[in-house]
């Protein structure tokens, strides 16, 4: 897994290409559980929850514990290939 902290310079926000999102991981029906992972204020789980009766539409369950800071905030990124949420 990839994440902010392990870009070349992670406190430097002239690096090259800084203002694009970290890859975590993808969701689907073969990759359930598809992250736990530490943010910078947060601690994140990432699961695939499953498609509705009919497979329009589908869940997935982010669970953030164990903030930080009381001022600290995380961002997350999610895309399929049909649209983006911030």
């Amino acid at each position: 897994m990839y994440t902010c902290a392990e870009r070349l310079h992670p406190a430097d926000p002239t690096e090259f290409a800084m203002f694009l999102p970290v890859y975590i991981g993808a969701a689907g029906p073969l990759t359930p559980n598809i992250a736990q992972f530490e943010g910078r204020c947060l601690d994140f789980a990432i699961e695939w929850l499953g498609f509705n009766d009919d497979q329009s539409t589908f869940d997935i369950q982010v669970v953030a514990s164990n903030k930080k800071s009381f001022i600290c905030e995380d961002t997350l990124f999610v895309a399929n290939t049909e649209m983006d949420h911030i």
